[in-house]
């Protein structure tokens, strides 16, 4: 369900952040993420419509707390939904260093004879669910490593990492639901989660997601007791922006315990390097076509980003000059 207000207040600014804990004696693990500022700024830079936004922040949310599911983090991981509806697809990739970026098949889309009002199932229509984790580290040229997503690593190295991917269908096409399907059916765990986001009448208010897992050793009675004080915290973009992660613990666990928190931001890892490289693989005669007085204009599709390349250069890159 898409969660609106119809009050015209000044938006607040929260910087975006992940907060993971325990409660019940261990027994649980919550995470809980406000993506607020980096929905805002994908809404700014994709120049996302307002379905389009909403998906965008739900999928942020939840591609944030799957990465730290796990005791070693992956990487990256990439949170893929693709579906028969006008959005097409939602994609987020989320760093481990707190970097998020993503795209949107149709950013302005609408419903029949442009109807704008638009669930996000409805957006979202039958498809599927794909999880990609990257782990590993990049080995540099001179033999050390580093886990930093910094684009001249990349260059400069080789890459050495194992990738596992798992798909799904979705379920419902309301991402909350069709996440917690995903992690029963492809990774056994039980878990709860909510993704939300509110928008009002100046723009996004709030984007956030809660998530709750029962550990081994939780019991039939605590998961039950649990269920039912989950579902009292919906929407939970709303009940974020007044209690923030850890009073939503607190009323869930008493003994709620904060782990570690990190910030996130919506950061792009693309280059004026990388994407000549890539424009570089293709045949001269498609530069050729993309060329305007020796120009190419190429334009990430993650961030908006415009870079100038020299049609020159690409093809040297390419050895399609002697």
């Amino acid at each position: 369900m898409t969660e609106t207000t119809n009050e015209d207040t000044k938006q607040e600014n929260r910087p975006s952040e992940l907060n993971v804990g325990i409660g019940a004696g261990g027994a649980f693990r919550w995470v809980g993420v406000d993506v607020t500022d980096v929905t805002r700024a994908a809404q700014q830079r994709l120049d996302l419509g307002p379905v389009a936004s909403i998906a965008f922040g739900r999928c942020a949310a939840a591609a944030a707390m799957l990465l730290r599911l796990t005791s070693k983090a992956p990487r990256r991981l990439i949170l893929d939904i693709r579906g028969s509806g006008p959005l097409r697809r939602v994609l987020v990739e989320v760093g481990k260093g707190g970097s998020v970026r993503g795209l949107v098949g149709e950013p302005h889309a609408t419903g029949p004879e442009g109807i704008l009002d638009l669930s996000v199932a409805d957006a979202v229509g039958i498809g599927l669910l794909r999880v990609r984790k990257e782990e590993g580290r990049v080995a540099s040229a001179e033999g050390s490593s580093s886990d930093t997503d910094t684009e001249s690593d990349l260059r400069a190295g080789t890459e050495s990492r194992v990738t596992y991917e798992s798909q799904v269908e979705l379920s419902t096409s309301e991402i909350g639901s069709d996440v917690a399907y995903y992690l029963q059916q492809s990774e056994q765990r039980r878990c709860a989660i909510a993704v939300g986001v509110e928008v009002g009448t100046t723009g996004i208010r709030s984007a956030a997601g809660f998530l709750v897992e029962a550990l081994p050793g939780a019991d039939d009675a605590a998961v039950a007791s649990l269920e039912a004080g989950f579902h009292a915290i919906d929407p939970i973009s709303k009940t974020y922006r007044r209690l923030g992660s850890r009073g939503i613990a607190k009323n869930l666990f008493p003994d709620a315990r904060l782990l570690f928190q990190h910030g996130l931001e919506y950061r792009c890892r693309c280059s004026g390097e990388r994407l000549a490289d890539q424009l570089a693989a293709m045949p001269a005669t498609e530069i050729a076509a993309l060329s305007d007085d020796g120009v190419v204009k190429a334009e990430c599709a993650y961030c908006g980003e415009i870079y100038h390349l020299s049609e020159l250069d690409l093809l040297q890159r390419g050895g399609d000059l002697n």
